[in-house]
């Protein structure tokens, strides 16, 4: 079916006119339990930068790529904002991610890694950070909220880069095992000593490694991730050695 560009531009606007409503309720929000309300705004930050990098990358696509694809990820990014609006009713309800619907369907994650990278790509380059995909047994689909996922890969993946220095490399890998998926991502910075591990995915915690490039960094990235792993029936955790890098890995199943 024939997508006029005229109708994608306008769907765009729409996405923006909803993300703009999303902004201006997040800054009408008043009193908080400060520690979940971080949580939360954490996890509607990584829906929106999901969301902002589907609309930029679909942009570029309009021109040159298929109907079928540019209507995919256009379709990505309102499901994402979506997701965004449910969180932001979320922060004046509660104070975890617990109660967010989650989509379940099968979900091809090898399609989703190359979307983190393609998105991160800009951002690798600028450290001259070298994103290494190995992918042997093919694709690979998993029964999750697709949203998700992205958000999951969205935390590791930036924080790889993140803690990453100049030259370095992130390497990320996909396989099948038994009845479910592992995905690792793989950096060589500095690792993560005992008392982090012990500290790991606790909301608000910043861990004894410090951003390379001055990037920010709020102690709440990993705890969204392993909610958001937890919600889709999966598990998260971190192999590593101080001083030789870090593989964040998380589970999830192939069937329901």
């Amino acid at each position: 079916m024939e997508v006029s560009k005229e109708k994608l531009i306008g769907s765009i606007s729409r996405a923006k006119a909803e993300l703009d409503s999303v902004l201006e309720g997040l800054e009408q929000t008043h009193a908080f339990d400060p520690s979940g309300t971080r949580v939360v705004a954490h996890g509607l930050n990584n829906l929106l930068t999901v969301m902002l990098g589907t609309l930029e990358l679909l942009s570029i696509e309009i021109g040159g790529s298929s109907d079928q694809l540019v209507q995919e990820r256009l379709q990505m990014a309102l499901q994402t904002l979506e997701k965004a609006k449910l969180l932001v009713r979320e922060m004046f309800n509660s104070t975890t991610l617990s109660n967010l619907e989650y989509d379940f369907k099968l979900v091809n994650i090898g399609s989703m890694v190359l979307y983190a990278m393609d998105y991160y790509s800009r951002v690798a380059k600028q450290k001259r950070i070298e994103l290494l995909r190995d992918e042997n047994e093919g694709e690979i689909e998993v029964w999750a909220d697709r949203i998700g996922v992205a958000v999951v890969l969205d935390n590791l993946l930036s924080n790889a880069i993140k803690y990453t220095s100049p030259g370095g490399r992130v390497q990320i890998q996909v396989r099948r095992e038994h009845h479910s998926c592992l995905c690792s991502i793989c950096d060589n910075g500095p690792g993560l000593t005992e008392e982090d591990l012990d500290r790991l995915f606790q909301p608000g915690v910043r861990l004894s490694a410090t951003p390379t490039a001055g990037e920010s960094s709020s102690g709440y990235g990993l705890a969204v991730a392993k909610k958001v792993v937890d919600n889709m029936h999966g598990e998260i955790w971190c192999d590593t050695e101080y001083g030789n890098g870090a593989c964040f890995r998380f589970r999830l199943p192939i069937r329901p």
